[in-house]
């Protein structure tokens, strides 16, 4: 299953190659297209990595592993750098697994269920979206959850039994990313999130103290 669900992973993520290449000679696109692009290239990882044979291979599970696969490409490094510069008040957009900005409103439609789904946000890295009930109605939490194992990185998953899990090493964590149990040394990232004007949401770093500590 593991080599599997390497193969379709590498298939993606060369015709996504390809075209990114293609996109970096148009010159009437620009570097933001490419940006965009290569934030796509991530998602694809992402999303693939995180369905098929993750619970049963390390190295697929891992989001390292994800992001190190297309590692080699311009614009995802760019990028990278353009999020590691950026000053703490920056909001990065919050795109869907098609790469689509992602509507709060419209979100909430399609998760009529309330579970958990990643999303690429702050710095470009998979983030859980979160629901709460306000006055019976169903709102987006404003914080969200990097979905990054605070052991090695892997790529954690929505537990069907609640909260999140560590399909590799097994660690636990609660619906608001505490850890439940280790190996995990601390609970998973907080980010902000922010609805602007036209209803697409907005992730930034987490300024506040953890509301978690107590």
């Amino acid at each position: 299953p593991c080599a599997t669900s390497e193969r379709r992973t590498m298939r993606a993520l060369a015709s996504a190659t390809a075209h990114l290449r293609h996109a970096s000679s148009a010159h009437r696109r620009g570097a933001a297209h490419r940006m965009r692009v290569g934030s796509v290239l991530v998602l694809m990882a992402m999303f693939i990595v995180h369905s098929g044979g993750a619970a049963r291979c390390n190295m697929s599970c891992t989001r390292r592993a994800a992001i190190a696969a297309i590692g080699t490409v311009t614009a995802v490094s760019s990028n990278a750098c353009t999020a590691a510069r950026a000053p703490p008040n920056t909001l990065d957009p919050v795109l869907d697994r098609s790469g689509s900005p992602v509507v709060a409103s419209a979100w909430l439609e399609q998760h009529a269920d309330r579970r958990p789904d990643l999303v690429l946000g702050y710095q470009g890295e998979p983030h859980f979206l979160l629901q709460r009930l306000v006055e019976g109605s169903p709102q987006l939490e404003t914080y969200a959850l990097r979905a990054e194992c605070t052991h090695l990185g892997c790529l954690v998953v929505d537990d069907p039994q609640g909260g999140f899990a560590c399909p590799c090493h097994g660690s636990k964590y609660s619906s608001d990313g505490r850890v439940l149990r280790g190996p995990a040394p601390r609970a998973l990232k907080l980010a902000r999130l922010e609805t602007a004007a036209d209803g697409k949401l907005r992730m930034g770093e987490w300024l506040e103290a953890d509301f978690r500590a107590s």
